[in-house]
């Protein structure tokens, strides 16, 4: 099995500031990288959720969802050694990566399953009763976590440090996109994908254009946002990445090459 990508194209989503990395993959596998982010992250942070970022000594466990939790919570957290009463949980390697390299030490996440639910088992084994738990994310996201916290009857609260919005696509530069010509799709989050939906039917491209993005194959990273692209009637074959990560993700798509080429 070639590992080479053989100058495939990859429309790559993710966020400008966190694309570099998976680019930089796809092109060393020989492949060519399309960037197109369909997010944009932004810092939003209320009085509240700055308040419990400040008095975060008072938490027994603190939980950052994301890498944008970790690079967006860091100018609100105190300087004090507040992590000698508070553990730290991550979710996701690039979490736990950028928490480390923050000085931070990381005391559960995921070896496995990446997500909420993979950070729920790691858990498993915690007494969480009347626990005081801080989940430091964007605004909105899902409440798998929180809801499973509380059913083991720890105290949930939200520090919310930043927003995901939907870039501005022209036509012009979706026409380039295409233009380009796109082989597969890369995928990273539910949002994303949703925000792709919507800009295939209010940007002014033509039905052929909406067609040629609609059927292109994509690569995902949890079967969440396989079931999301599938009501979105994305029909194309949808892979699901084994890992979540920038390294997961170009396995998947090699996955993916070499069984278009068997």
């Amino acid at each position: 099995m070639s590992q080479g990508l053989d100058n495939i194209s990859v429309l790559v989503t993710r966020p400008r500031e966190q694309s570099d990395e998976l680019i930089a993959l796809i092109e060393a596998a020989g492949g060519r990288a399309i960037s197109l982010p369909l997010l944009a992250i932004e810092a939003s942070v209320d009085a509240e959720s700055k308040q419990r970022c400040q008095f975060i000594s008072g938490y027994d466990w603190v939980i950052f969802i994301s890498q944008n939790a970790v690079r967006h919570a860091l100018s609100l957290l105190p300087t004090n050694n507040w992590t000698d009463s508070t553990s730290i949980a991550a979710v996701g390697r690039s979490t736990t990566n950028a928490l480390r390299q923050a000085g931070f030490s990381v005391g559960a996440h995921p070896a496995g399953n990446m997500d909420s639910e993979g950070l729920l088992r790691v858990l498993g084994d915690e007494s969480l009763s009347g626990k005081k738990v801080l989940i430091i994310r964007g605004i909105g996201g899902r409440e798998k976590l929180a809801e499973g916290l509380r059913e083991r009857k720890a105290l949930v609260d939200y520090a919310e440090v930043y927003r995901r919005v939907c870039p501005e696509v022209t036509a012009e530069q979706l026409d380039k996109v295409i233009n380009n010509g796109i082989d597969v799709i890369s995928i990273t989050s539910g949002e994303a994908l949703q925000n792709l939906a919507s800009i295939i039917e209010s940007v002014a491209i033509t039905d052929a254009q909406k067609h040629q993005l609609r059927s292109r194959p994509m690569i995902v990273v949890s079967e969440r946002i396989k079931q999301i692209a599938e009501q979105l009637e994305f029909k194309a074959t949808i892979v699901v990445a084994k890992q979540p990560d920038n390294t997961g993700l170009l396995d998947a798509i090699r996955q993916w090459h070499a069984g278009e080429n068997e």
